[in-house]
């Protein structure tokens, strides 16, 4: 049985509605399934790390696209009966207009 989990968090610095603890509460996931119940493979998209620097690498943000690729694609990507497959989401419940960083 496989165990892959994709942990997303936003906090939007810099913007009126920004969060201040989205990415903390996404690497507490992440370290939770990992420790707890031994996922294999996990993966995160975060928006800045938890001291407040912003995340620079692309593939890192968690944007629309990368969300969606990291969905479609690696997250399901050879998964059998049995397996599980976790997603979690720590921000918002709504769409950041395009022009904005996330």
């Amino acid at each position: 049985m496989g165990k892959r989990a994709l942990c997303v968090g936003v906090n939007y610095p810099g913007q009126e509605y920004q969060l201040y603890g989205c990415v903390n509460d996404c690497l507490d996931w992440e370290r939770m399934l990992k420790e707890a119940y031994e996922f294999e493979e996990t993966r995160v998209l975060i928006d800045q790390y938890p001291d407040g620097t912003p995340t620079e690498s692309g593939a890192q943000l968690p944007t629309r696209a990368n969300i969606l690729a990291q969905l479609g694609g690696w997250l399901v990507a050879g998964a059998q009966p049995g397996d599980v497959l976790v997603f979690v989401f720590a921000g918002h419940g709504c769409q950041a207009r395009p022009d904005e960083r996330v």
